[in-house]
Formats: structure tokens, sequence, C-alpha cells
């Protein structure tokens, strides 16, 4: 059997796979997580937490993502819509997972109260009308459909 050589990797070389798969990433899911991530970095500093996400111990992570789900606003003082803290959530995930920590703040057992948070907090804002379905489009009733028909809005195309 043939010797095969292994190529060893150096520090640059580990750097550079990394660049290339982040280069490969969708443009918006990189571009969603950066300002996600500046929101919850922001309520941590504001909150006296000065470490990176990556140096935070578990459990004190898991309380500053229940505690900033709970007390979160949008620069003007209104709620987040409900998806929003999926997203930042999401986003969150995203950074540790690159920063190669061995944890998942969206499935493991360390993060459940956050989670429960989180959808609490959910339920909450779409009982006060902030779900993002708000912005949906509402359908058209029988008459308006009937009105469109009249002025010729609607069957006039040519097939």
């Amino acid at each position: 059997m043939p010797d095969v050589e292994r190529e060893i990797v150096t520090d640059t070389q580990e750097d550079s796979t990394f660049e290339f798969v982040r280069g490969l990433q969708n443009t918006n899911t990189r571009r969603k997580t950066e300002p996600d991530l500046g929101k919850f970095n922001d309520y941590l500093t504001k909150n006296d937490e000065h470490r990176n996400p990556e140096k935070i111990p578990v459990y004190d992570l898991e309380m500053h993502l229940a505690r900033f789900v709970m007390n979160a606003k949008e620069a003007s003082g209104e709620d987040y819509e409900s998806d929003t803290f999926k997203s930042i959530q999401g986003s969150v995930n995203r950074y540790l997972a690159e920063k190669k920590l061995n944890i998942n703040i969206i499935t493991d057992k360390e993060f459940k109260h956050s989670c429960d948070v989180l959808l609490s907090k959910r339920k909450l804002l779409r009982q006060l009308g902030k779900g993002n379905r708000e912005k949906r489009a509402d359908p058209l009733t029988l008459e308006e459909i009937d009105i469109l028909y009249e002025k010729n809005l609607l069957g006039t195309g040519i097939l």
C-alpha cells in the first residue's frame, strides 16, 4: 500500500478553509447575522456583560438570552415582532458555531429555559398583534372580485 502524504495544516490554511465556507454562505444570511448579533451584544453591554458571547459560561449565556428575549425592544421602544427573536436566536447560534463552540442554543437541554422564554414571548407578542403576519394582505371578498370583473380589471387577459 503506497504511503499517502498528509498535508500539514497551518493556522493560515485552516483560516482559509473557514473563509472559503463563509464566502459561499448565503449573503442574506451573513447580512442578517451581523445586525442580529449586534443587538444581542448591545444588550449584553447595557447589562454590564463585556465578554464576547463565546466567552460567557453556558449557564450565564442562557440567562442572558432569556433576559434579552424578555426585555429587548427596538430603538424606538416598541416591541420586536414575534419572529425577530427567533431570527436573533438563529444568528447567535450561527455565530457560536463559527467560533467552534460545541453548543447549540436552539436544541441543547442547557438552553431549554431560554427557549421556553422565547416561545412564551413570541406567543405574547402574537396575542398583542405583533406577529409578522399582520403585514399580510387580506384576501379579496366575493364582492370585491365582482367589482374587479365589472371594471374589466380581472379576466381581460388574452390567453
